[in-house]
């Protein structure tokens, strides 16, 4: 079977997509967006209204793995947070485990509390 790498945005994309056909009764809210050094902030909260009423969670949409040991995680955050979070981390080179790369996009969605 051949692979294809996509990023954890298409893959949850995909996944809430079908999920209906099979859990009928499940109900994904769709709050993912992603944020990019050229991102327009103005438009992102203009689409996505959601940002600047609930607590936020982001990480890389990349470099899988060990992303919490590497600082790269933000959890309960507001809009504020995250603009400050994305702007020290997005295009500047990270290292997780002994993959290196650019960091050009991160994944956000809203922050379900969790144990």
């Amino acid at each position: 079977m051949a692979q294809k790498s996509i990023y954890e945005y298409a893959a949850k994309k995909l996944l809430m997509s079908e999920l209906p056909k099979y859990f009928p009764d499940y109900n994904y809210h769709g709050k993912l967006t992603v944020v990019t050094p050229d991102t327009d902030w103005n438009k992102l909260v203009a689409d996505n209204s959601w940002l600047n009423t609930e607590r936020l969670a982001a990480k890389p949409d990349q470099l899988f793995g060990k992303r919490g040991k590497a600082g790269l995680l933000l959890l309960d955050a507001d809009l504020d947070g995250l603009k400050a979070f994305t702007k020290e981390k997005l295009g500047k080179e990270q290292t997780i485990g002994t993959i290196t790369g650019v960091l050009e996009r991160i994944l956000v969605e809203p922050f379900v509390p969790h144990s």
